[in-house]
């Protein structure tokens, strides 16, 4: 990467004809590898397609836990054994078989939705627990929280 005159970092080329190029990678722990171009470039592409598609899947996701708000104090989305999970409290310890069936309509949905072809998402729906006990559910690093919209003074 190169230094402009304006001193903004000016982009990486890679040359898409040039076949028989190799990208050298330098990660924050310096372990140096290289990869051939193409392969960059699709790994690029495919990450890009990804981000779009996790944006598209949160969205989901939020319309889905407003329109069910009314049933549901908090959602999560985490990762859980390397697949997404969205993590569903009920209001109630008792089963809500009309929440489960809606569960089960998005998971269908974003399941078959060619727009979400790299998504992997599994659905629960938990009665309400203690923190501790839905702690064990969560990914150290990754998880996001939907809740009500607030009212009064919060």
């Amino acid at each position: 990467m190169t230094i402009s005159s304006t001193g903004m970092q000016a982009a990486v080329e890679i040359d898409w004809y040039a076949e028989e190029d190799r990208v050298e990678v330098i990660p924050r722990d310096q372990q140096r590898f290289d990869l051939q171009k193409d392969r960059v470039i699709n790994l690029l592409q495919l990450a890009d397609h990804g981000e779009k598609q996790l944006l598209l899947l949160l969205r989901q996701l939020g319309e889905w836990f407003d329109r069910n708000s009314g049933r549901i104090p908090a959602a999560y989305l985490t990762l859980r054994d390397n697949t997404l999970l969205f993590l569903v409290i009920s209001e109630t310890p008792a089963c809500d078989d009309e929440l489960e069936d809606e569960l089960s309509d998005l998971d269908l949905a974003i399941a078959n939705d060619p727009d979400l072809k790299l998504i992997r998402l599994n659905t629960l729906v938990l009665p309400p627990a203690s923190p501790e006990a839905l702690g064990s559910f969560f990914h150290d690093e990754f998880t996001l929280v939907f809740r009500g919209k607030r009212t009064g003074s919060h």
